[in-house]
Order: C-alpha cells, then sequence, then structure tokens
C-alpha cells in the first residue's frame, strides 16, 4: 500500500497484480468513505460508503488565533458540521507550522503564525472522526515570488514582479520549478495526515493589470491550459503514493 495508484474503468473495475498474499490496498473514491482491505487472488468486490463533508474553514491567522480556532472546534463538536479547512498555504504563501521544505524555510514561508503544536492538533481532529482538508494556494505567492523573482508573473514594463490589486505578487504558472515547490508543500501536508489537498488558485492572475504582465512562455490560451492541467497530473502522480485525496478551484 502506498506505492503506486490504480484507477477504475467507467463501470469502477480495476486490475492490480501480481501481489503477495494478503496485501493491503486503499479503495478511495470522491464523495465516499475510504477503505483499507486485504486482496486475495480471484474477484474482489469492495463497496464504499457514501460521505457528505461539510466544513469549516480556517484561514492562516483563523488557525493561529485561539479564540477562533476554539469557536471552530466547538462548532465542529455541537453541529453537523464534520470537516474542516485548514490553510496550509495561505494567500500570501506563508505556512503555519515549522515547514521541513527546504525551499519554504529559504524563502521565509515561516511566517507569523507557528503553531508547534499543529501536528498534536491534527491527530485530535483525526481522533474525532474530523475530515482534514489542507488549503495550498498555487500561483498566488507573495513569499516565493519575492525571494525567486525569476519565477514570478513579472511586469512587462519595469521587468519586476507584477502586483495584484492586493499589491501581492504570482508565480509563473509555466514554470516546473514552481510546480515541485507546490508539490513538496503538498507532499509534506499528506503525510502529516490530512486526508485531502485542496489546491486553489490554481489558474493565471486575473485581478489588476494583466494585460501588462510576462511570462516565460507565449501567454496564449493552448499554452495556458497545457500549463494547468500538466501541473494537476504531475500533482496527482506524485501525491498518489500517499492515499490523499485531491480537489483543485479554478477559475
Amino acid at each position: 500500500m502506498g506505492r503506486s495508484e490504480v484507477r477504475t474503468d467507467a463501470h469502477g473495475r480495476y486490475t492490480i497484480g501480481p501481489l503477495a498474499p494478503d496485501t493491503t490496498v486503499l479503495v478511495k473514491a470522491p464523495g465516499y468513505e475510504q477503505r483499507q482491505v486485504s486482496i486475495r487472488p480471484g474477484w474482489t468486490t469492495i463497496a464504499l460508503a457514501p460521505r457528505i463533508i461539510k466544513a469549516a474553514y480556517l484561514t492562516y491567522y483563523g488557525v493561529g488565533d485561539k479564540t477562533i480556532r476554539e469557536r471552530v472546534f466547538e462548532l465542529l463538536e455541537r453541529t453537523e458540521l464534520n470537516a474542516v479547512v485548514i490553510d496550509v498555504k495561505g494567500d500570501r504563501g506563508f505556512i503555519p507550522y515549522p515547514t521541513q521544505v527546504p525551499l519554504a524555510v529559504e524563502a521565509g514561508a515561516l511566517g507569523p503564525v507557528r503553531l508547534r503544536d499543529f501536528d498534536e492538533m491534527l491527530a485530535q481532529l483525526k481522533a474525532k472522526g474530523i475530515y482534514t482538508i489542507a488549503r495550498i494556494v498555487v500561483f498566488k505567492d507573495n513569499v516565493l515570488a519575492r525571494y525567486r523573482p525569476e519565477w514570478a508573473v513579472l511586469d512587462a514594463r519595469t521587468g519586476k514582479p507584477w502586483l495584484d490589486n492586493e499589491r501581492l505578487t504570482w508565480l509563473d504558472p509555466f514554470r516546473e520549478e514552481v510546480w515541485r515547490y507546490v508539490i513538496a508543500v503538498a507532499r509534506e501536508a499528506a503525510l502529516k495526515g490530512f486526508d485531502e489537498i485542496q489546491f486553489d488558485y490554481v489558474r493565471f492572475p486575473t485581478d489588476g493589470k494583466p494585460t501588462i504582465t510576462s511570462y516565460s512562455k507565449p501567454n496564449t490560451k493552448e499554452n495556458r491550459l497545457q500549463a494547468i492541467s500538466t501541473f494537476l497530473a504531475r500533482a496527482r502522480r506524485e501525491l498518489a503514493p500517499t492515499g490523499v485525496f485531491l480537489a483543485a478551484d479554478i477559475f
């Protein structure tokens, strides 16, 4: 379990093997409970129970505020909420726990919120059956774009990082170095125990003056579609061994 991913066909059928006797595999599908089962030779039918997710959202600053955090956890105890979305890489590029991703440390992604008990908090949520979702903002990243301006969306007039309406910088979606960084942050979150990675801002910038932006490749519709789809395909392939669910917010 955890080394490769096999997808079913349109009818839910799959073929795996050869496997050692009683190999344990993780079976999952969006909208359903995961199951770990032992696979034996021959036909195996596996039924998954549906699961409806109703989540509260903790921003980067929200998870760092004890009052807000405890208020959300109290709602999880007494309402129909059964999940929580937590900013793992928020809108400004900060990470709320002591990350071990080297580039994140170098770039200064350890911002003002640093929860040293983050792993314990996550374990407590999971022990209570709470579904945990790590929100990772992909291409809007004021930290890395300023640390590595050559990876940023540039202002064609000045050659410096372009700024959106919030005066924040973005990463160039064509740069594979950017993809590797985002996937490294996502892998760390998955290995911490998050059930799902929610990629947000998986798109090119539109707020501000996008007509003056400059990229490492021609900014054509075909190139944009290829960049986004290739990044998501790579993320799925590289994160598959962790067993984590993936979601993407696109514009």
